[in-house]
């Protein structure tokens, strides 16, 4: 689809263009020869490593990091960041590594990130059938029973904080009292 919608805009002639590439652990190859061929691309949230394109982009490392702190200032020790699978985007990984570093220099503990497998990405939520969203919501349930010690959760993604909130509120949690949950996106 990626490699479609691109191929429809460049039948415009545009003098450049602003792209958002889709999530995955690939470049799309007609992007990567558009940005050699020194076609004027600047990418938005994903940055491509290792290939001179301009990007404009949120320092998710830094917001993870002031995140993380202001949980801390506010009481929450046992703080847990939460996502789907890094691979996807590395705006994911950089906010666990800032979430990481501000635990170290608060005095605490990080939890490794816990891997919520097919979790819903905040821009699909909605368009999931009730059951999908359930199946969700029981799984983040039954991780925060195995995680009781757990008073705050960051999700990497809207997604996550929803399905959190679900879970939290089907074991009688309160949120924030009980359990904090704050995300990105």
């Amino acid at each position: 689809n990626e490699r479609k919608a691109l191929h429809r805009l460049l039948s415009l002639e545009p003098d450049g263009l602003l792209i958002m590439p889709a999530h995955g652990q690939y470049y799309n190859t007609d992007l990567l020869r558009l940005v050699l061929d020194h076609f004027p691309v600047a990418v938005i949230d994903r940055p491509l490593h290792g290939i001179p394109a301009p990007c404009i982009y949120s320092d998710n490392d830094k917001a993870a990091d002031e995140l993380t702190i202001h949980l801390v200032g506010q009481g929450y020790k046992n703080i847990a960041y939460v996502t789907g699978d890094m691979k996807e985007a590395v705006s994911l990984e950089d906010r666990y590594i800032g979430y990481e570093k501000a635990m170290f220099r608060a005095g605490l503990e990080p939890r490794p990130p816990a891997i919520v497998p097919k979790i819903s990405r905040f821009s699909s939520y909605a368009q999931n059938s009730a059951e999908e969203r359930r199946g969700e919501e029981v799984y983040f349930r039954r991780w925060l029973e195995e995680n009781p010690q757990v008073d705050a959760v960051i999700g990497s993604e809207y997604g996550i904080a929803h399905v959190a909130r679900l879970a939290a509120a089907s074991l009688g949690k309160r949120v924030p009292q009980d359990l904090a949950i704050c995300c990105f996106d």
